[in-house]
C-alpha cells in the first residue's frame, strides 16, 4: 500500500489544448512536475488521467442536495477517488476552482478508505461556500490577500488553514522586443511602424467591460491620428479603418500581438481573482492601464508604467488616465526586471509547497 496519493481534480479536461491563460499554466505545471499521481477530468490524454465527467446541476429540494452531488452530478469523481482511497494511507485531493466538487468531497470525506487531505485552488476573488463545507475543507490556496480578507469577511469563522500562491506567467513566451524588432514585427503583422497600438483582451461578456472600451476607443481613434486599437478574444469581426479585431486565439498566440503592442487597457467591472492579461502584456513591455478594484491593485501594486481608474464605468475616466500616459515618459524597465515580474517558476514553487 502506497504511503500517500495526491490527485487533480477538475471540471475541465487537463492536460489542456484550450483557449485560456490559467488552463495553459496548469498543463505547463502538469508537464513541468511528477506530483499528481492521477488527474480527474473529462480527458484519458495520459496513463494519469480517469476520465471523470460533471453532470449538470438539478435543481431540487436541499434535502436531496448531497444525493445528488454523490449519485449524479460528482458520481464519476467521488467513485474514483473511494478506489483510490483503497490502495493507500493519505489521499490528498486538489480541486481546481469549482464550489460543487468542493462540497461533494468534503461532505462525503466518511466515504473514503484512507486519510484525506482536502485542498482547495481558488482563482476567483469572493468565496462562496456554505461553512459547514469549509469546516470540512483542510486548505485553501487563494491567488492574492486581497481575495482572502474578502472572503474570510463573509463568514462569523472560518477555519481551514490558508496559503497566499499568487500567480504566474511565462516570461519565455510573454517579453517585450528590442525597438527595431518590435517595428519590423508590426509590419509582418499587418500594422504601420509608425502606429502606436492599444489593445484590449478578454471575452466579451459585459464584466469585461467591452461596452466601454469601445465608446473610449472611438473618442482616442478621433483625439491622436498614429492610433491603432487591436481587439482580442471577442468573435466579433467588424474591423474598422482604427479598430482590428482578432477574435479568440491561443493564449501563447496572444504574445506576439503584445509585443507589437504599446498600451494595455482593461476594462474590467467585477472583481478579478487575479488576472493574467494584464500582466503578460506588462511583461511584453505596455504600458497599462487598470481598473481599480478586487485584486487588481495587489497585483500589479509598485510596478512601472501603470495607471489605474476608480471610476471604470465613466468613459471619460479612461479617455484622462489615457491621456496622461501617452504624454508622459514612459519608465524604463529592463527586460530582466519585466521577468521577475510574476514570474511563472515562482509561482510553480509555491503552488508545489503549497500542496506538499
Amino acid at each position: 500500500m502506497k504511503r500517500e496519493i495526491k490527485i487533480l481534480v477538475a471540471n475541465v479536461e487537463l492536460p489542456s489544448k484550450k483557449i485560456g491563460s490559467w488552463t495553459t499554466r496548469i498543463t505547463k505545471f502538469i508537464s513541468n512536475n511528477q506530483i499528481f499521481d492521477y488527474i480527474l477530468s473529462p480527458s484519458s490524454e495520459t496513463d494519469k488521467n480517469i476520465f471523470c465527467k460533471k453532470r449538470k446541476y438539478i435543481i431540487g429540494h436541499r434535502r436531496i442536495r448531497n444525493f445528488m452531488f454523490r449519485n449524479w452530478i460528482a458520481k464519476d469523481y467521488l467513485k474514483s477517488a473511494i478506489l483510490l482511497s483503497k490502495q493507500t494511507e493519505k489521499l490528498t485531493i486538489v480541486i481546481l476552482d469549482d464550489v460543487h466538487l468542493l462540497e461533494a468531497f468534503a461532505l462525503n470525506r466518511g466515504l473514503f478508505n484512507s486519510e484525506i487531505n482536502l485542498i482547495f485552488s481558488f482563482h476567483g476573488f469572493n468565496l462562496n461556500a456554505k461553512n459547514h463545507i469549509l469546516q470540512k475543507t483542510d486548505k485553501i490556496l487563494f491567488q492574492t490577500i486581497a481575495s482572502y480578507l474578502s472572503s474570510k469577511n463573509n463568514y462569523f469563522s472560518f477555519t481551514p488553514e490558508v496559503k497566499i500562491i499568487g500567480n504566474g506567467v511565462d516570461s519565455s513566451v510573454f517579453f517585450p522586443l528590442e525597438d527595431k524588432v518590435k517595428q519590423n514585427k508590426k509590419i509582418e503583422l499587418g500594422f504601420k511602424k509608425e502606429e502606436k497600438i492599444i489593445t484590449w483582451l478578454a471575452n466579451d461578456r459585459p464584466i469585461k467591460g467591452l461596452h466601454i472600451f469601445l465608446k473610449f476607443a472611438k473618442i482616442i481613434s478621433n483625439k491622436y491620428s498614429n492610433i491603432r486599437i487591436v481587439i482580442i478574444g471577442t468573435e466579433k469581426n467588424i474591423s474598422t479603418k482604427d479598430i482590428t479585431y482578432l477574435g479568440r486565439m491561443p493564449n501563447n498566440e496572444t504574445a506576439k500581438y503584445l509585443q507589437i503592442s504599446d498600451f494595455f487597457i482593461f476594462t474590467t467591472l467585477c472583481k478579478e481573482g487575479f488576472a493574467l492579461s494584464p500582466i503578460e502584456a506588462l511583461k511584453c513591455g505596455n504600458s497599462i492601464i487598470s481598473t481599480n478594484i478586487g485584486s487588481l491593485p495587489e497585483a500589479l501594486n509598485n510596478l512601472k508604467n501603470i495607471l489605474f481608474v476608480d471610476k471604470p464605468n465613466i468613459v471619460d475616466e479612461w479617455v484622462k488616465a489615457f491621456d496622461k500616459l501617452y504624454n508622459n515618459s514612459k519608465e524604463n524597465v529592463s527586460k530582466a526586471e519585466l521577468d521577475l515580474i510574476h514570474n511563472y517558476f515562482n509561482w510553480e514553487l509555491k503552488f508545489k509547497n503549497a500542496i506538499l
